[in-house]
């Protein structure tokens, strides 16, 4: 039960990180700006989302997401210092490869 609610979250927290770009500058979804917030927490619920779930024929594919996920955070802290346009494309492409990659845990997960 705790390691659905725990999935939960962790979806939340990335539907959240990936509406982040489509907000625009004057919006009034002001819960939008906590971009790093969500990432970060998205880390830490997923982490304990895979130690609850154990040895699931869905670990692999989790662990690939996870760390799919954490060097997008890692990769994103030269964006945010030097705010040039090539970590931008790069964030986003493995935002893309990172969502692709939670997508296939989570149909094989749910397909067990």
């Amino acid at each position: 039960m705790l390691n659905h609610l725990l999935a939960f979250i962790a979806t939340t927290l990335l539907v959240l990180c990936m509406l982040t770009p489509f907000k625009k500058k004057h919006s009034r979804l002001q819960w939008l700006n906590h971009h790093v917030f969500y990432a970060i927490a998205l880390i830490v619920v997923a982490l304990i989302h895979g130690i609850i779930a154990g040895s699931h024929p869905a670990m692999l594919s989790g662990k690939m997401a996870w760390i799919a996920l954490v060097l997008l955070v890692i990769l994103a802290i030269p964006h945010q210092r030097f705010k040039c346009h090539s970590f931008r494309k790069i964030h986003r492409s493995l935002a893309i490869l990172t969502c692709g990659l939670i997508l296939i845990h989570i149909v094989y997960a749910l397909s067990l």
